[in-house]
């Protein structure tokens, strides 16, 4: 399937709703080979007209990604949890762009 395979999406929203409680329908994850590809795919899907919101400190491949592909940026700082999502409502994002990954990265300033 173009998503990727159906049974990984489902178990990937579970293990979101479980550990982040996230509540996220396996129609609405994509599973792609590559970080940058799957911003280009995105880019695609939903057009340039959105703002993307990103942690700070961020993932600084990911947002000069974001950034050469021409999506306004916005950074939200964090807390123990993640993404600060009270200051996220601050934002005029329509894309938030998370992963938890990699919150000891440097910052993308």
């Amino acid at each position: 399937p173009p998503q990727g395979v159906y049974e990984l999406r489902q178990a990937i929203a579970d293990h979101l709703y479980h550990f982040r409680g996230m509540r996220i329908l396996p129609e609405q994850i994509v599973i792609g080979a590559g970080n940058e590809y799957l911003q280009l795919l995105l880019a695609q899907m939903l057009g340039k007209e959105h703002c993307v919101a990103m942690e700070s400190p961020t993932y600084l491949r990911a947002y000069k990604t974001f950034r050469n592909i021409g999506f306004p940026v916005q950074e939200v700082a964090l807390d123990e949890s993640g993404m600060r999502v009270d200051l996220l409502r601050e934002t005029d994002a329509s894309i938030a762009y998370v992963m938890p990954s990699h919150h000891l990265e440097s910052s993308c300033r």
